[in-house]
């Protein structure tokens, strides 16, 4: 998480991003968030309505200050995320396949929660990897600012990423 003054200051300091997304986040979970108790997040994203990816997150960490999950995605088209929008126990034949074991959730629990809207801006960098801004609106006026490391493996990226903080003076939160 970024303080709206320290996302301004990375902001600056990387340049203009060499794309961004507007995204829109939809949720699921039960009125009691036994998914995300569970470790499991269930979302549908929108981008620039061109591209929507249902993913599934599965046994989220922190470790060193980094988040760290595993995750399942499927690409949908408009109609199914109306379905799943409106019935998401239609939800539960992919987690399944997935082998996600939520098999002890009540499914007619499940609710689609509602959405969020997000403003991604995307640097790449050598080594292919990229840095992710991303300010978030949820409902209620909340924003919400952040920084991700999007990389193919966890080795190699974090000295270059922590001098990218360094020279912005942004702290790292552990």
């Amino acid at each position: 998480m970024l303080t709206v003054e320290h996302y301004g200051v990375l902001s600056n300091r990387l340049g203009r991003p060499e794309k961004e997304i507007r995204q829109t986040n939809h949720y699921f979970d039960t009125p009691d968030a036994t998914l995300g108790r569970s470790g499991v997040l269930i979302r549908i994203r929108e981008e620039d309505s061109e591209k929507i990816v249902l993913t599934i997150k599965q046994g989220g960490q922190v470790a060193n200050g980094l988040y760290k999950s595993v995750e399942t995605e499927w690409l949908l088209n408009n109609i199914e995320l109306v379905r799943y929008q409106r019935d998401p126990a239609l939800l539960r034949p992919l987690l399944d396949r997935a082998e996600i074991g939520l098999r002890q959730i009540q499914w007619e629990e499940v609710r689609y929660l509602g959405a969020a809207v997000n403003l991604r801006r995307c640097y790449p960098q050598p080594e292919d990897w990229e840095i992710i801004l991303d300010a978030t609106q949820f409902p209620g006026e909340t924003m919400d600012y952040e920084l991700e490391a999007e990389v193919p493996s966890p080795d190699g990226f974090w000295p270059p990423l922590e001098d990218v903080l360094q020279r912005a003076q942004v702290p790292r939160i552990s």
